[in-house]
């Protein structure tokens, strides 16, 4: 008689691209480590460049139309299917309505800003009644979904974002001439870059520099370089194409965050790996990350108060403590058991494993 062969799970993750982005850095992380159990396939909705280094077992379905999806759904019929981003889970989401055999999760990866458009809100809670789990990234974005979106506490995970290990960098202790900023954002609306040039422009009398990573969204570098200009600051920002090893402690002296809908921010797990001290505006989960130990938060989206806490910062310029606590508490989030591992569990328990 022959071996019963058992079949392999198979996994179908859904996002709008791969791209240069928090959600989709996750999701990197997420495939890359869940691949050496499972068979995993990624659909994106839009046909941009692969910004991030996948496994080569990983399949990359890419839409030409939407018929391609539902081809999909038949072809490798996944065990589960994962959706990210509102738009996906909007437009994929409202399909999967009629293929009731498959599983659904939702990956809620911020806060639900967007629901100030009421016909936004009224739809996705009817695209809730039909997923099966909801995984977020935060205790708030739990929040949102349990208290104003009407989804039961028992379909709601929650499971960090990971970030990988940095090594520390010792730098030789150096007399900085410019305080320097570091903000790592895509240059969307919500994430606050025109607060923060309006902020810095009050202080501009002082010893900084700011520099900025991110690709055009709603803003160009273009838009931002031109309110640089107006606000007399075009000469103290840069723009850098990529991350390095430079931007760790005290070659940048400070990350901040200036985003109101953070939910569980990359960019702040990233600072933390650089042994930042943080600045960041207090929504979400920051509060786990950021404290009074490795930095500074704030509440205000007054450019006037906000530009007497940063003046504060610069002035005192020794963090060095701040740093040595930063370093540390990444550590956390690199632990593989404390974060991507928990996806396994989820989808092992899902799938009855």
């Amino acid at each position: 008689m022959g071996q019963c062969v058992e079949k392999k799970i198979k996994l179908l993750f859904c996002i709008n691209s791969l791209a240069i982005g928090g959600a989709e850095k996750q999701l990197a992380y997420i495939c890359n480590y869940l691949v050496k159990f499972y068979e995993i396939h990624i659909f994106l909705l839009e046909s941009s460049k692969v910004k991030y280094v996948l496994n080569s077992k990983i399949i990359i379905h890419k839409k030409k139309n939407l018929f391609d999806f539902c081809k999909l759904l038949k072809k490798v019929e996944p065990n589960l299917v994962f959706l990210i981003l509102p738009k996906t889970y909007f437009i994929l989401g409202t399909i999967l309505i009629f293929f009731k055999k498959f599983k659904v999760i939702l990956m809620r990866r911020s806060l639900n800003y967007y629901h100030k458009n009421i016909f936004i809100k009224l739809y996705e809670k009817f695209l809730h009644n039909f997923t099966d789990i909801f995984i977020c990234n935060s205790t708030s974005a739990k929040e949102n979904l349990i208290n104003s979106e009407g989804v039961s506490k028992n379909k709601v995970k929650i499971i960090f974002n990971y970030i990988k290990k940095n090594s520390q960098i010792k730098s030789k202790k150096k007399i900085q001439k410019e305080f320097k900023i570091l903000y790592i954002a895509n240059f969307y609306k919500y994430k606050g870059h025109y607060l923060l040039l309006k902020t810095l422009s009050l202080i501009r009398f002082l010893n900084w520099k700011l520099f900025l990573i991110g690709e055009n969204r709603d803003i160009s570098k273009k838009e931002l370089k031109n309110y640089c200009r107006k606000l007399k600051i075009l000469e103290k920002v840069y723009f850098l194409r990529k991350k390095n090893k430079l931007l760790n402690y005290p070659n940048i002296n400070l990350g901040v965050s200036f985003s109101n809908t953070e939910s569980f921010p990359n960019s702040i797990l990233e600072y933390l790996s650089y042994g930042l001290p943080v600045m960041a505006y207090r929504v979400g989960d920051i509060n786990i990350l950021v404290n009074k130990q490795n930095g500074f938060t704030f509440s205000s989206r007054d450019e006037k108060e906000i530009s007497k806490i940063l003046k504060n910062i610069i002035l005192k310029s020794n963090l060095n403590k701040q740093s040595k606590i930063s370093f540390k508490k990444h550590i956390i989030f690199t632990n593989k058991n404390f974060t991507l591992n928990k996806y396994k569990m989820v989808i092992d328990k899902l799938c009855a494993v």
